[in-house]
Order: C-alpha cells, then sequence, then structure tokens
C-alpha cells in the first residue's frame, strides 16, 4: 500500500464525535483495515473499533464501496477497480 493520509474533523465537539477521513491507493481486490485493541505502554484491552460509527468507503469517482466486519476490530473494503 502506499501513502496513508488522514483529516480528522471535529464539526461538533459537545457530541464527542470526529470525522475521520483516510486516503490510501489500494492494492488488490481489497484492503483491510484494523483498529488496534490496546495502546503502547498498556496492558489493558482497550477495545477502540467499538466507538465506530458509520464507516463508509468510497472510490475515487465518489461511488460506494462494500464494507464488511470480518471480526471486532476489522473491516474489508473492496474496492473492484476503484
Amino acid at each position: 500500500m502506499s501513502s496513508l493520509r488522514y483529516a480528522v474533523r471535529l464539526e461538533t465537539p459537545a457530541r464527542h464525535t470526529a470525522d475521520i477521513e483516510l486516503r490510501f491507493t489500494p492494492d488488490g481486490e481489497a484492503t483491510d483495515v484494523t483498529l488496534p485493541a490496546w495502546c503502547p505502554g498498556s496492558y489493558l484491552i482497550r477495545d477502540y473499533a467499538r466507538f465506530v460509527r458509520g464507516l463508509e468507503a468510497r472510490g475515487d469517482d465518489g461511488q460506494p464501496c462494500r464494507v464488511t466486519k470480518v471480526d471486532k476490530q476489522t473491516w474489508r473494503i473492496e474496492h473492484a477497480g476503484a
């Protein structure tokens, strides 16, 4: 995979939510996106993925890509040539 570019938007901070955009050039037919369940220096499982809401994926043409939750913290994005 090539470079990753993130954009974080806090449009309504009072709701304690953020919109996060990840842009990348995919390799192959699908890409797995995973959030870690822990953070460095901590031995506790944090399960950050439980906070993900409304995950969407779109190709360069703006068309939606299929997203499937593979496990507790992993989503598979099928790009179908996008």
